[in-house]
């Protein structure tokens, strides 16, 4: 269990004197497992879906993962909406969730750094003044699945992220 580095006792002063940047790698490396769990993982088909209702619930779940960053499953979750899934289907023609020709969740949502923050935020889409995305985050909670899906990875590409900039200073 764990990952062990040697380094200096050098090396170990200079990491632990700039908090923000180590902060900072930290935050770049949790985008990659994020934008992998969102395009390949989340909802390939409608039958594939969690309802995480809020962020205490989605810390919950993170919390029984333990030491090995293994998150507790979510329950799964109520069927689709009906109103939007025919909307889907009958407008865009499209049977598969978020993965739409020209348009569409993933378009919809972009994940950036802000300050020392990461933060995941969907953009409306509108097609034939129906807002898919409103619609759908409203009964999906997907970011907080994306996030519980990526988490173990996340923590893994932190932990690298941070033995490999010790060793290098």
């Amino acid at each position: 269990m764990g990952k062990q580095i040697t380094i200096t006792l050098d090396q170990l002063k200079n990491f632990i004197e700039q908090p923000d940047r180590n902060k900072s790698i930290m935050l770049e490396s949790a985008i990659k497992p994020l934008n992998v769990t969102f395009n390949r993982s989340i909802f390939t088909h409608h039958n594939d879906t969690k309802k995480i209702k809020t962020k205490a619930e989605l810390q919950v779940l993170i919390a029984k993962g333990g030491r090995s960053h293994r998150p507790a499953r979510p329950r799964p979750a109520d069927p689709y909406n009906n109103e939007y899934l025919t909307m889907k289907i009958n407008h865009m023609h499209e049977i598969r969730p978020h993965v739409l020709e020209n348009y569409g969740f993933l378009q919809g949502t972009k994940l950036k750094i802000e300050g020392l923050s990461l933060v995941l935020k969907t953009q409306p889409i509108m097609k034939k003044g129906v807002n898919y995305l409103e619609i759908h985050e409203r009964n999906r909670s997907v970011l907080k699945l994306t996030f519980l899906r990526a988490w173990q990875n996340i923590i893994n590409n932190m932990v690298n992220a941070l033995a490999n900039e010790a060793k290098s200073l």
